[in-house]
């Protein structure tokens, strides 16, 4: 039997790694507004979370996870809306599928 070789220019990722981001004022604004908490609890809360998503993923990947360099994309929430986040999101799965 003989294994199909493939060539390297073949093989294409099947999974990008993206972080999104944003400054921390603009982060605070937006949870007082979706939890209506005042802005001392709505920043223990970001405060918490981060340290929760922290731990698992440099627990998990053995990588930092603020180091940006790490991510294939990084995309700043306050500088973009929403739609316009999808619409990158949707091109790049679209373009590794």
């Amino acid at each position: 039997h003989s294994c199909p070789t493939r060539r390297s220019s073949d093989l294409r990722p099947t999974s990008r790694s993206i972080f999104i981001h944003a400054p921390l004022d603009y982060r605070l604004q937006t949870v007082m507004e979706r939890t209506s908490l005042e802005e001392k609890e709505a920043l223990s809360l970001i405060k918490k979370v981060d340290k929760q998503r922290k731990f698992y993923y440099n627990y998990y990947t053995d990588k930092k996870w603020e180091e940006m360099s790490q991510y294939d994309l990084c995309l700043d929430s306050s500088a973009m809306s929403e739609d316009e986040i999808l619409n990158v999101l949707t091109a790049l799965y679209e373009s590794i599928l």
